[in-house]
């Protein structure tokens, strides 16, 4: 009888790094076997005054977003994907907990206690179940000082450890004094081309789109995107394309299309069909990478900022020798088509080990 495993990560919603990274996780547990489902956040009372609060707020989020194109693929990519358990007593939590062999969290900035510090997202209420963490980020260089020794208390009850990135592993290491913490692939990477081409079957437009084109998407609200952007159709002269992120909705571009109604797979299906791909974000620059597209990374944060995530970017990049594509100011020394035989042959390798991981962390 094959293991029941439970995923947990932040709440699926319009995310589209939180849903893709999901579904790669989810579907890799699928074909290897296993039953499979996602734990959403758990609330810290059940009772009824949670319970009616819920359905208010879930009653209204529903019937405001309810003509939102955007919204209803969302809604609908969940619903199709996943099986999400949502436990609204005690007594249900439980017994999904008992029911339960493994509990794995990951993966996106669950980790992140600079943004926040989620006793949920250490599985501290997994009792005596197997835990193990398949590339959490911890988002930042550092766990939050205050948050250290909890964190400390919560890892040493997984059997197995892995991040997301490299800075991550040196943190946590010295955290928790384990040298058994290992760095593993983003769960989109586990996917292969193939693999989200066929999801990808399922996108659907609303807009006609050019058959070449820049896809823009950014998250970050920079006054500097735009002259960067000038930069970019200086070589390339294609046309652009934006996706607006719920951070910067309002992000545009003379004579851009803008497509403010993709959902995850219409976004996955314009990167791995765009000629050439500007953005400063982690999941889109891993699709990107995925799909051999050529791109450029600009810095969403300021080098000197306390909450920066930059250091997600220079991780993947140099992870991949991809460095040459941050683009940080006017002068770019990178290139604007890319050989990607080396990142390819990194990422190959790194499936394997990813993979390997994996199993040996649920049967061991």
């Amino acid at each position: 009888m094959s293991k029941r495993v439970v995923l947990v990560t932040w709440d699926i919603s319009s995310n589209y790094g939180t849903c893709l990274q999901s579904l790669a996780l989810y579907r890799k547990m699928e074909q290897l076997g296993y039953s499979v489902s996602f734990l959403p956040f758990l609330p810290s009372r059940y009772n009824f005054s949670y319970q009616f609060k819920t359905l208010v707020y879930k009653t209204k989020i529903k019937r405001f977003f309810s003509h939102d194109l955007k919204w209803k693929k969302f809604d609908s990519f969940r619903r199709k994907y996943y099986h999400i358990a949502r436990p609204i007593t005690k007594q249900q939590e439980e017994k999904i907990i008992s029911k339960t062999d493994v509990f794995i969290v990951g993966s996106d900035q669950v980790w992140n206690t600079n943004f926040r510090f989620s006793p949920f997202c250490f599985l501290d209420f997994a009792k005596d179940k197997k835990r193990i963490s398949y590339a959490p980020s911890i988002g930042t260089t550092n766990v939050k000082a205050e948050c250290r020794e909890r964190v400390r208390r919560l890892l040493m009850k997984f059997s197995h450890i892995s991040v997301r990135e490299s800075n991550a592993v040196t943190v946590l290491k010295d955290i928790t004094g384990r040298d058994d913490i290992v760095q593993v692939l983003d769960p989109t990477f586990l996917l292969e081309p193939g693999e989200w081409d066929s999801l990808c079957r399922d996108a659907r437009y609303e807009i006609d789109l050019p058959k070449e084109y820049i896809l823009t998407y950014l998250i970050g609200d920079n006054a500097s995107y735009r002259l960067l952007l000038n930069k970019v159709t200086e070589h390339r002269k294609e046309k652009v394309v934006i996706i607006p992120s719920s951070e910067n909705p309002d992000f545009d571009y003379p004579g851009a299309i803008v497509y403010k109604t993709a959902g995850p797979l219409e976004f996955v299906d314009l990167i791995r069909h765009a000629a050439f791909v500007c953005t400063d974000s982690f999941h889109a620059t891993a699709l990107s990478i995925n799909f051999s597209i050529p791109f450029v990374e600009f810095l969403r944060f300021p080098k000197d900022s306390i909450q920066s995530q930059n250091s997600r970017i220079y991780d993947i990049l140099s992870h991949f020798g991809l460095q040459q594509q941050l683009f940080e100011s006017e002068s770019f020394n990178g290139q604007f088509t890319i050989d990607y035989t080396h990142a390819q042959d990194v990422l190959s390798k790194d499936r394997r080990i990813s993979f390997n991981y994996l199993v040996s962390a649920i049967e061991h």
